[in-house]
């Protein structure tokens, strides 16, 4: 802001509380957003190995719903369907559960690059792998 930068309207992040803690008060009109894949895989950790591509399934539901109602139709639906068969699954779909349907908001064109934080991640897990193969600073010395 003091470099004349506006807020971000929409802020997508990980279910992480200091995150999620720190972005509510640097920007408390912008628009939290779960990221989807991470969602994904905390409710899928729950699900037996042999059921997660069917759950998978369910939760794509969720992420490609039209709009708001769609999504919230498809959410209660998904939410049901675990409640009965798998509650621990189901549990942790609930959690932080309007933020991952916020996404429905966003313009069409826009959802795919707000609705996950994977694209920047693996921007820096690719820096990480970098650095760590490549190491400038061998000794401490030569840094």
């Amino acid at each position: 802001m003091r470099r004349g930068l506006e807020p971000p309207l929409t802020v997508t992040s990980d279910g992480a509380p200091g995150v999620i803690k720190a972005i509510e008060r640097q920007w408390p009109n912008a628009i939290r957003i779960r990221c989807g894949a991470h969602k994904t895989r905390n409710v899928l950790s729950r699900v037996p190995e042999a059921f997660q591509g069917d759950v998978k399934q369910l939760l794509y539901t969720i992420r490609d719903a039209v709009d708001d109602a769609a999504g919230l139709e498809a959410s209660h639906r998904v939410q049901k369907r675990l409640t009965q068969e798998l509650p621990h699954a189901a549990k942790s779909l609930a959690e932080d559960h309007e933020a991952l349907l916020v996404h429905c908001k966003v313009p069409v064109r826009h959802r795919i690059i707000v609705r996950t934080t994977h694209r920047i991640e693996r921007c820096f897990e690719e820096e990480r792998r970098r650095t760590k193969i490549l190491p400038r600073f061998w000794r401490e010395k030569s840094a």
